[in-house]
């Protein structure tokens, strides 16, 4: 988490998730250790896509739920992927539908190809 900090400001930080505390414990629980170059790459893709951080964030929640629901797991590494996936496939939905429904749909429509068994 220190690393995302380091990337985007404490004051955005704050401003972004101080108030949701369920997306603070996801990230200090999956980005407290992560490779300097893995946060650089999901905020190269919040940057490209129609969504904030946040929204990014709510959809590793959704998908994480998704995930431990079926006894599986994925990297976060394919979990930014999927999410950018779910960006991609938005098209003109993208001002209505939040991100973290679209992935929802996407998971409940075609799976996680690359998830795994726990």
């Amino acid at each position: 988490m220190v690393a995302l900090v380091k990337e985007i400001g404490t004051e955005k930080f704050r401003e972004q998730f101080a108030d949701f505390p369920y997306t603070l414990a996801w990230l200090e629980a999956n980005l407290a250790d992560a490779d300097p170059a893995l946060v650089k790459r999901l905020l190269a893709e919040v940057d490209d896509s129609h969504y904030g951080l946040r929204q990014w964030i709510d959809a590793f929640v959704v998908m994480g739920h998704w995930l431990d629901a079926r006894g599986l797991a994925a990297s976060l590494e394919d979990q930014i992927g999927f999410a950018g996936c779910a960006c991609d496939a938005a098209g003109a939905g993208v001002n209505v539908t939040p991100l973290s429904a679209l992935v929802s749909e996407m998971l409940d429509s075609y799976g996680f190809e690359r998830a795994v068994k726990k």
